[in-house]
């Protein structure tokens, strides 16, 4: 169940709480589609992860080169996703489930945070999504103020052309799903997978909460170690998220492996879980040909959304 429930996070666990005035967003330029969630409200004092169908549907195949968002206050991440046609999914703004997250044809196409921040891919690489195929949202916040928020995300997808696609991409992440950090206490964990597939990674993100301390990513190849990423982290890293860039896009195989290695600091008083804290890292890769979620938890188990 777990790893269903994962997937309310997944691909958008990487990004970090914003906020901007509720339903708003920069006009959508001449190459960029903006889509629009339906409103919803967000009670004083609570966490939420609203699913819902966005109110778009492309007459024809669209490639996603790049993408952001905006949110109300308490805003962490919106991330949009399509199902196949056949499959009956609730359309209205609701908790989501984690068997709706987790059931198979779900593809990611576009995440941001709450304050405009995204993700953008290399030219030549898109995610795409199929003609009138229908587009949900996943929406988080995180509303840690004593009145009501109504919110309305607001997403921009930056297109290209189909003849200027080489590739398309899918994604693979790497995550911890069941630490117990204790009250007051310094925590370290490791988390460690093969590759599932032939992959080439442009870019790399690391993701912890404010209570992370320090958080290194490795690639072992052929039995030689390589670190990808080492570094402290601070809280606002949460929110200005590191990427990683590799300039000659990083070429992995099956037989490879990636270690990802957090540690926190509780200094509350009551022990963390996932999702309040999170030990992660996300990677866009290339080629896919039908877009593919890959994620591996920390029992080294490879799972599809």
């Amino acid at each position: 169940m777990i790893r269903s429930i994962a997937f309310v996070c997944l691909s958008t666990l990487i990004f970090g709480c914003g906020s901007s005035d509720e339903g708003s967003g920069t006009p959508a330029p001449s190459n960029t589609i903006q889509v629009r969630s339906p409103k919803f409200s967000v009670p004083a004092g609570t966490e939420t992860f609203k699913c819902m169908r966005i109110p778009y549907a492309a007459k024809e195949t669209i490639y996603v080169q790049a993408s952001n968002a905006f949110q109300a206050e308490g805003g962490h991440h919106s991330m949009l996703y399509y199902l196949p046609n056949d499959i009956v999914a609730r359309e209205d703004p609701h908790e989501c489930e984690g068997s709706e997250m987790g059931r198979g044809g779900l593809r990611f196409v576009g995440v941001g945070t709450g304050d405009g921040s995204g993700i953008e891919l290399p030219p030549g690489i898109a995610m795409k999504i199929p003609a009138n195929i229908k587009l949900f949202t996943q929406s988080h916040y995180l509303n840690t103020t004593d009145h009501e928020v109504t919110a309305e995300d607001v997403i921009n997808l930056r297109t290209i052309p189909e003849s200027e696609v080489v590739e398309i991409a899918g994604t693979f992440t790497e995550i911890d799903l069941s630490f117990e950090l204790p009250a007051r206490l310094e925590t370290t964990r490791t988390v460690e997978c093969t590759v599932p597939v032939d992959m080439t990674v442009p870019f790399l993100i690391p993701h912890m909460h404010e209570f992370g301390k320090h958080i290194t990513v490795e690639l072992e190849q052929a039995g030689t170690m390589q670190t990808l990423y080492d570094s402290d982290w601070s809280v606002a890293l949460r929110d200005d998220f590191p990427v990683r860039h590799f300039t000659d896009h990083l070429k992995l195989q099956t037989t490879d492996k990636i270690r990802t290695s957090c540690t926190w600091n509780n200094d509350g008083d009551i022990p963390l879980l996932f999702p309040r804290e999170m030990c992660a890292t996300f990677m866009m890769f290339y080629p896919s040909i039908d877009g593919a979620m890959w994620a591996c938890d920390e029992t080294g188990r490879q799972f599809h959304p």
